[in-house]
């Protein structure tokens, strides 16, 4: 019985080398494909992710649908002098996120994020135990992306820093 656990075991652990060889190999296919792939009147644009968006986003996930949470409204503070001030708000997307919250480039500090969820859980016609929630965190450094998402429940949420 224990050989036959080492022996799976060890074959589990190869897959992912294994993988990550194929990967590397050159013929690997790629996420962008070769212009001649592509119809004479398509146009490949290169995109940069960072340039499209703000310093702050986020994303809010349903985790008892396992959908987006489209439409919910979302406030940003930010705390001057020991109190909070307003200075930016915007509504989910029907990708449950906002690619950019707030001013381009934010200062260091405390802010606080907050999820209004009460009129989404409404239309759901789910009752929830959080008709809000705030989130508070810190900016140090001004010139990094911040992405706050939600994994959200109608009793549960959970967060952390994302990318």
């Amino acid at each position: 019985m224990a050989f036959r656990r080492t022996k799976i075991s060890a074959a589990l652990l190869a897959l992912p080398m294994a993988f990550a060889l194929s990967a590397c190999s050159p013929a690997a296919p790629t996420a962008t494909p070769s212009p001649s792939a592509l119809p004479e009147d398509v146009q490949v644009q290169p995109v940069s992710a960072k340039s499209e968006r703000g310093h702050l986003s986020t994303h809010i996930l349903d985790t008892v649908s396992g959908k987006p949470a489209q439409g919910v409204d979302v406030v940003l503070e930010h705390r001057v002098k020991n109190k909070w001030k307003q200075v930016a708000n915007g509504t989910t997307d029907e990708d449950g996120r906002i690619e950019s919250l707030g001013p381009k480039t934010l200062e260091n500090g405390a802010y606080r994020i907050t999820f209004e969820t009460e009129a989404y859980f409404k239309q759901l016609k789910q009752d929830t135990f959080f008709p809000s929630i705030p989130i508070d965190f810190y900016i140090s450094s001004p010139d990094q992306h911040y992405h706050v998402p939600l994994l959200l429940s109608p009793f549960a949420y959970s967060t952390y820093r994302g990318s």
